[in-house]
């Protein structure tokens, strides 16, 4: 014939796992959430990483048509002076 201590561990073993096993779903809950979260996350750091390789990109293009332009602005500076040379030229003859 069981004595009322092992009648009463046995309560509270079993309340101990009801409440342990009320307790596992919001975990998984939990943890579904989380892994959302993370996935999310790790899929805005691609997309924000693919934005700075086309700003890297369009940065470099800047760079480049502004060395371009100060090329062509030389160009067109010496055009200049060499049209004045002309006219000059015209001018005494």
């Amino acid at each position: 014939m069981p004595d009322d201590t092992s009648k009463g561990s046995a309560k509270t073993l079993d309340l101990a796992l009801k409440l342990l096993s009320t307790l596992v779903i919001p975990l998984i809950l939990w943890g579904v959430r989380l892994e959302v979260k993370t996935a999310i996350q790790d899929e805005r750091i691609a997309e924000l990483e693919d934005d700075v390789q086309k700003a890297t990109g369009i940065s470099t293009a800047v760079q480049e048509n502004s060395l371009t332009l100060v090329k062509l602005e030389a160009k067109i500076d010496s055009v200049g002076e060499k049209i004045d040379d002309i006219k000059k030229l015209l001018d005494r003859g």
